[in-house]
């Protein structure tokens, strides 16, 4: 099953001042043991953790909240999206929004201001 993508009406850059790259460390999967001791194990990978941030115009936010909405669950799915990982390039990767990250904000002139954060996946995670 293919994921869904970023809707085309929507503009995926997000505003310099609403994007920020902050890599996830040393979240390593902790499992406590009926011994008392506690299994510590690394992670196959480091997900970074972008957030994202854009205001949106009427028919652009009306599209995006469709998205999110129908294609995504509400939030929960997956979905592939082009993202700047390095600051100046996008490329386009498996994207997730963190849980309860999503927000909306009125901005005048009948724009929104849309942020959420989003786990990266490493390239070779399609789906």
């Amino acid at each position: 099953m293919s994921l869904p993508t970023w809707p085309g009406a929507v503009p995926y850059e997000p505003f310099d001042d609403l994007w920020k790259n902050t890599p996830i460390g040393n979240t390593h999967l902790v499992t406590e043991m009926e011994a008392g001791n506690v299994r510590v194990r690394r992670r196959p990978w480091v997900l970074p953790s972008l957030e994202w941030g854009r205001l949106l115009k009427p028919d652009a936010m009306a599209a995006f909240k469709t998205f999110v909405e129908s294609d995504l669950g509400d939030g929960a799915g997956r979905f592939r999206m082009m993202v700047c990982l390095d600051g100046s390039t996008f490329t386009e990767r498996t994207v997730q929004m963190e849980p309860a990250s999503l927000s909306y904000a009125g901005a005048g002139n009948s724009l929104v201001k849309v942020t959420f954060r989003m786990w990266v996946f490493p390239p070779a995670v399609v789906s």
